[in-house]
């Protein structure tokens, strides 16, 4: 055989291995989706991306290493993390994921809509008694009126959500702890920490400092959480 035909054996080999990995995902995403009933996701493929696919264009946000997103059927992951993760190393954190997503997610779009609807209601409100006071200017002058002191309820509003969120992704963990066991997320996540990933090493930093930026729990937080169970009682 020539060194183009065993390279090209070679390379062929190496994207069929790749191929059975994502198939591998996606069939054990079935498989959980099964297990925890949601019935609105039905896996088709895996995406590997280097930003998270949500973001704005316009805003650097970086693809979570253990932090799976689901869109329409894809299952987008790190590209960071590709090839360095077997298929079942995935199983814990698509789980968590899953069931951050489709299980605990539903309480914070309650949350957010009700938020949403009452500050409608609330400028609404102003609208109405500016035009009833003195016509379209004064309708104006009360919206703005009633901007202002949304300012400072609007900051508050984003402080308590991201803290809700991340202790509602904490207690994801540990209801991946009860359907698959401990040991196994709590290894999936170590072996991404040792990586030492620039990301993972940024976000665990900004999350030892509280920072707002941090884009979730930080590794060690979550490793410790699924040792001592306290994301009921401490939230981060």
């Amino acid at each position: 055989m020539t060194d183009y035909g065993l390279s090209k054996t070679i390379l062929d080999g190496e994207w069929a291995l790749r191929m059975s990995d994502d198939q591998g995902i996606v069939n054990l995403t079935s498989e959980l989706c099964r297990q925890l009933g949601i019935a609105r996701l039905k896996p088709s493929d895996v995406i590997w991306v280097e930003r998270h696919p949500a973001a704005s264009p316009y805003v650097r946000a970086m693809m979570p290493p253990d932090i799976p997103v689901f869109q329409r059927g894809h299952i987008c992951l790190a590209s960071s993390v590709r090839e360095k993760l077997e298929a079942e190393d995935w199983r814990p954190i698509i789980a968590s994921s899953l069931i951050f997503t489709y299980q605990l997610g539903a309480e914070k779009m309650s949350s957010n809509l009700r938020w949403t609807l009452g500050c409608l209601a609330y400028l609404g409100g102003f609208a109405i008694v500016g035009k009833v006071i003195g016509g379209f200017f004064s309708s104006l002058t009360a919206l703005f009126l009633a901007v202002v002191p949304l300012l400072p309820v609007g900051l508050v509003y984003a402080l308590r959500v991201g803290k809700t969120v991340y202790r509602r992704m904490l207690r994801a963990d540990l209801r991946t702890a009860e359907l698959i066991g401990r040991e196994r997320l709590i290894s999936t996540l170590k072996k991404i920490d040792n990586m030492h990933l620039p990301d993972v090493e940024r976000n665990n930093d900004l999350r030892a400092k509280r920072s707002l930026r941090s884009y979730g729990p930080s590794l060690p937080e979550r490793i410790d959480n699924l040792l001592s169970g306290r994301a009921e009682l401490n939230p981060p």
